[in-house]
């Protein structure tokens, strides 16, 4: 996916977030704090994403992927990736944009019963990546030591 527009659409869903007590009730539920929400970019969007597809379509090159990502239709989101969701940024170990997360804010008891998936993804390569590393090479380089971590969440925590 486009860079640009992924670092676009990130910077959008942080904006965002602010306005949405429901996504940021659950995030601080996990015990983040706002400063570890704004360190890691953590994001919502609207209920009505037509500000975003406006400001993405103006960023060249347009790929497929971006426009499928954010498609909308019939009072909602066509691709389960932002029903109840909260925006994950995925960077590279240089702090470069990969990809986008959205995680799931249902319980596992409601993930089970209407088969949600906890995580949504666009398309990267999560055997080249390892989430969260451009933040721990510093006290990896000065310990000598190094946590890996299951979820996404986990890492942030």
């Amino acid at each position: 996916m486009n860079t640009a527009a992924l670092n676009v659409f990130i910077d959008f869903c942080h904006a965002n977030l602010k306005r949405d007590n429901e996504i940021l009730d659950y995030i601080k539920s996990r015990n983040l704090s706002i400063d570890t929400i704004k360190k890691w970019k953590l994001g919502s969007l609207p209920l009505d994403p037509d500000r975003l597809n406006l400001l993405l379509q103006k960023l060249q090159p347009w790929s497929e992927e971006t426009s499928t990502l954010l498609r909308y239709q019939h009072g909602g989101f066509e691709s389960e990736f932002f029903n109840n969701r909260f925006i994950i940024p995925i960077l590279n170990q240089y702090g470069e944009t990969v990809a986008v997360t959205g995680r799931t804010t249902a319980t596992s008891e409601e993930q089970e019963q209407n088969k949600i998936v906890k995580y949504y993804n666009t398309v990267y390569s999560k055997t080249t990546q390892l989430f969260g590393l451009h933040q721990a090479i510093p006290t990896i380089i000065r310990t000598g030591e190094i946590i890996i971590c299951e979820g996404n969440l986990d890492v942030i925590s």
